[in-house]
C-alpha cells in the first residue's frame, strides 16, 4: 500500500498520513501526534488502563481533543 502525505492532498488520498500537529483529531485515525482517534479496536479495562481510582467499566473511545480517553463509562465503586 502507498502512503502519501496528507498536506494538500486530504481529499485525494483516504491513506494519507498526517505529519501536522493533531490538526486532524475526529478523522478517526490515530495521527503521529495522538494517543488514539475515534473508538477504540480493542476496548480496555478502566482499572487496569489508567490509575485515577477507577474500578469498574471500560474504556472504549478517546476523548474528544485526542490526547487522552474518554472516561465517562468508568466506575468507582
Amino acid at each position: 500500500m502507498d502512503v502519501y502525505p496528507c498536506e494538500g492532498h486530504e481529499n485525494q488520498y483516504s491513506d494519507c498520513i498526517n505529519d501536522d500537529v493533531c490538526a486532524y483529531c475526529g478523522n478517526g485515525r490515530q495521527d503521529n501526534c495522538e494517543l488514539c482517534d475515534g473508538d477504540l479496536y480493542e476496548p480496555r479495562p478502566c482499572a487496569w488502563e489508567l490509575d485515577q481510582g477507577f474500578t469498574g467499566g471500560m474504556i472504549t473511545r478517546c476523548n474528544e481533543t485526542c490526547d487522552g480517553y474518554d472516561t465517562s463509562d468508568c466506575t468507582t465503586d
